[in-house]
């Protein structure tokens, strides 16, 4: 029967050679594709790591270490890497370049719509929950009601506007958080999801 040679070891291959780096090429388009989600970043990660290991100087190929493709394999994880924070950075730099976030921010047409929307259906709000505590006849609700804001929230403050206690005041505010409750319940669209 006859015996197989013996496997020889696999030679050095030539750095010079053409077709070992389109062989690397062709083994690892497939591995940079799915690094970089694309097949024109994939050609442009792979060119990269060739420049790199072609390129004198620490990172250039040695033959005498090992294939080209692992050695290129080795490569394309760093560059990758730095693409995607690249990217990233490019992404947040027209991010704040396209929102206006110059040194002078003037609101947009639609900014200023969606505000006043907003501040028109607050005060929608705010006139059904007085026509909710007024239906209760519930005159202390709707009296710190009336007088809360941004400058007068704390309890003290509200019993001081008013002229009630500290502890009605707690209890009307109570009482106004289930009346916003059912407001809110209201206005909501029917099958819409609870908040």
């Amino acid at each position: 029967m006859p015996v197989a040679p013996p496997p020889t070891p696999a030679s050095p291959q030539n750095p010079d050679d053409p077709d070992v780096w389109k062989r690397a090429y062709l083994e690892l388009l497939p591995a940079a594709r799915r690094q970089s989600h694309d097949l024109g970043r994939a050609r442009d990660l792979l060119q990269k790591a060739m420049l790199k290991a072609r390129a004198p100087g620490p990172a250039c190929w040695d033959p005498a270490r090992g294939r080209l493709a692992p050695y290129l394999q080795s490569l394309l994880g760093p560059l990758a890497a730095n693409e995607r924070t690249r990217a990233v950075y490019r992404r947040e730099t027209h991010d704040d370049l396209s929102i206006g976030l110059a040194k002078d921010p003037t609101p947009s047409a639609l900014d200023e719509l969606v505000a006043r929307e907003r501040v028109r259906q607050e005060a929608e709000v705010v006139d059904e929950l007085r026509a909710e505590l007024a239906s209760a006849k519930d005159k202390d609700a709707v009296r710190v009601l009336d007088v809360i804001g941004d400058d007068v929230f704390k309890l003290s403050q509200v019993a001081a506007a008013t002229g009630l206690s500290v502890d009605a005041v707690a209890n009307a505010r109570k009482r106004i958080a289930r009346a916003y409750g059912k407001v809110l319940a209201r206005r909501q669209p029917e099958g819409a999801p609870s908040r």
